[in-house]
């Protein structure tokens, strides 16, 4: 449900911060490059949900 807008019970593509650590542990495990300032929205973001 992160990519389902609001109005559909979803978070219009933003991941919770309780699933932050979990994904960056999992990135770490697995050799991918993920920093927690991945998961900061920019203004671009901001623009594409309105």
């Amino acid at each position: 449900m992160w990519q389902a807008p609001r109005e559909r019970g979803g978070t219009n593509g933003l991941i919770p911060y309780r699933h932050v650590q979990k994904l960056l542990d999992l990135a770490n495990e697995k050799g991918v490059e993920l920093a927690p300032g991945d998961f900061i929205p920019s203004s671009d973001d901001a623009d594409a949900a309105a």
